[in-house]
C-alpha cells in the first residue's frame, strides 16, 4: 500500500478490499465503515474478522472500521478503533462480546492462530448478557447492532451418531440361561431307636439269711453274702 501521501478514508478502504482479494482470497464489500466478507469462511469467523482488521491497521486508517464474517460454526462482528478492539460472536443461541486494548504498535491480526488467544492483560471485559453502552456504541458507529447478528446464525451440528459395529462382529443377543432343576434329595434313613439300658439292681437278697444287701456285699460268682459264707 502506498505510504508516501495520506489517503482519504474511501481510498484506503478500497485498497484494503483489493488486498483482501489478491493476497488473502477473501471476497468483500464495503458499506460505509463496514467491511462484509460475502462468502462463508472456514474455521472460526472471528479470526477472519481479525485478519481483515489487521489489513485495516496496516493501511493506517485511524477511523473506526468494522467487519463481519460467517462460517459453519457461527457469526462474528469486530470493530477496530486503534488501539481498541471489540469482538462479538454468535454461536447457536448465545452471543459473547469482548473488548480489548492493544499496545501502541499492536494490530488485531497479531493473534490469528487457533491455539492462540488475545492475552488476558489486554482484556477490558466480556459479556454474555447486557453490554455496556460504550461497547454497544462502538458497534453502532460502524452500522452493526448487537441485538441483530449480521448473518443468520447456523444451527449447532447434531450430536455425532454412535458408530455401528463392524460387519461380522455384531453382538449376538444374549439368551437367558434356563434355570437348573435340582433333583429332590432322598430322605436320610432314620436310625433305629436305641434299646433301653438295663439298670442293674443296687441290692440283692441272700438266700441264706434272707436279707437285702448291696451287691458289693456278695462274693463274685456266689449267691451268698459275705456274712453267710
Amino acid at each position: 500500500m502506498p505510504d508516501d501521501a495520506p489517503l482519504s478514508f474511501d481510498d484506503a478502504i478500497q485498497l484494503v478490499i483489493e488486498e483482501l482479494v489478491s493476497e488473502h482470497g477473501l471476497a468483500a464489500t464495503v458499506e460505509d465503515r463496514m467491511i462484509r466478507l460475502t462468502n462463508p469462511v472456514p474455521g472460526q469467523p472471528h479470526l477472519a474478522t481479525l485478519q481483515v482488521l489487521g489489513v485495516v491497521a496496516r493501511a493506517g486508517i485511524t477511523e473506526a472500521v468494522g467487519t463481519v464474517a460467517r462460517g459453519p460454526v457461527g457469526v462474528a462482528a469486530s470493530v477496530w478503533s486503534a488501539p481498541d478492539l471489540c469482538v462479538a460472536r454468535w454461536t447457536g443461541a448465545s452471543r459473547w462480546v469482548a473488548a480489548y486494548k492493544f499496545p501502541s504498535r499492536g494490530r488485531p491480526d497479531d493473534y490469528l492462530r487457533e491455539e492462540t488467544s488475545i492475552p488476558s492483560h489486554m482484556s477490558r471485559g466480556s459479556w454474555y448478557g447486557e453490554v455496556p453502552d460504550e461497547i454497544a456504541e462502538r458497534f453502532f458507529s460502524v452500522g452493526q447492532l448487537l441485538d441483530e447478528p449480521p448473518f443468520p446464525v447456523p444451527a449447532p451440528p447434531p450430536p455425532a451418531a454412535k458408530p455401528e459395529p463392524a460387519r461380522g462382529t455384531s453382538p449376538r443377543p444374549r439368551v437367558a440361561a434356563a434355570p437348573k432343576e435340582r433333583a429332590p434329595r432322598a430322605p436320610r434313613p432314620k436310625a433305629p431307636p436305641a434299646a433301653p439300658k438295663k439298670v442293674a439292681p443296687a441290692t440283692r437278697s441272700c438266700p441264706s439269711c434272707n436279707l437285702q444287701k448291696y451287691v458289693s456285699q456278695f462274693e463274685p460268682a456266689s449267691d451268698l453274702c459275705v456274712d453267710c459264707r
